[in-house]
C-alpha cells in the first residue's frame, strides 16, 4: 500500500470551491461594481462608495490569503486567481483615477508593463517546470503603498494637484522598485 498520493491524484482530489477561491471570485466580481461607482460618481459621498468598493477588496486579499495558509487551502486555481484579481483589481482603480488624475496614465502604463513582465515570467516559470514565483516583501510593501494611495485619492477628491502629483509618483517608484526587484529575482533564478 502507498502511503504518497502521486502529483495526478492530488491534483484530480484539489478542491476547487474553496473559501481563498470563492472570495478571490468575489474580489473579481467587485471590480465591475468598483468601476460602475467611480465612473457614475457623482459627488464625494459616491467617491467614498467607491473607495470602499477598494477597501473591501484590498481587505478581502488579506483574509484569502490567511484562510488558504490556516487552513491548508492552497489550490493551483487559487494560486493563479488570488493575483490576477489583485493586477486586475490595481489596473481597474489605476485606470479610473487617470480620469481625475492625468499624471495617473504614467502609473497605469508602469503597472500594466509591470504586471505583463510577471505574467511573461510566470508562464515561462510554469513551462520550465518551476512553480510561481510567491510575493516577494517588496511587492507586497509596493501593493500597500499603491492601495493607500489610490484609495486616499479617491476619500480626498479635491486635492492639491501637487499633493496629489506627488503621491502619484511615489505610487510611480513603489511600482518601479517592485518592478525591478522582481527582474534581480528572476535574473537569480536562470
Amino acid at each position: 500500500m502507498r502511503d504518497a498520493k502521486t502529483q495526478e491524484e492530488k491534483i484530480r482530489d484539489e478542491k476547487i470551491l474553496t473559501i481563498p477561491n470563492l472570495i478571490s471570485l468575489f474580489r473579481l466580481l467587485l471590480i465591475p461594481v468598483f468601476i460602475f461607482q467611480f465612473v457614475t460618481a457623482q459627488s464625494q459621498r459616491d467617491m467614498y462608495i467607491a473607495a470602499a468598493i477598494l477597501a473591501v477588496s484590498a481587505l478581502s486579499d488579506l483574509i484569502d490569503g490567511k484562510i488558504a495558509r490556516h487552513f491548508h487551502q492552497i489550490t493551483r486555481l487559487g494560486v493563479i486567481l488570488d493575483p490576477v484579481a489583485d493586477k486586475l483589481t490595481h489596473i481597474s482603480a489605476a485606470v479610473c483615477l487617470s480620469m481625475k488624475y492625468p499624471l495617473m496614465y504614467f502609473v497605469t502604463i508602469i503597472l500594466i508593463l509591470k504586471e505583463g513582465y510577471m505574467l511573461i515570467k510566470g508562464v515561462k516559470s510554469i513551462r520550465s517546470g518551476n512553480s510561481l514565483q510567491k510575493a516577494e516583501w517588496f511587492g507586497k510593501a509596493c501593493t500597500v503603498v499603491v492601495f493607500c494611495i489610490f484609495l486616499f485619492l479617491m476619500i480626498v477628491w479635491n486635492i492639491n494637484r501637487m499633493i496629489s502629483d506627488v503621491l502619484i509618483i511615489v505610487s510611480a517608484a513603489a511600482l518601479i522598485f517592485s518592478w525591478i526587484s522582481y527582474i534581480k529575482v528572476y535574473k537569480s533564478m536562470s
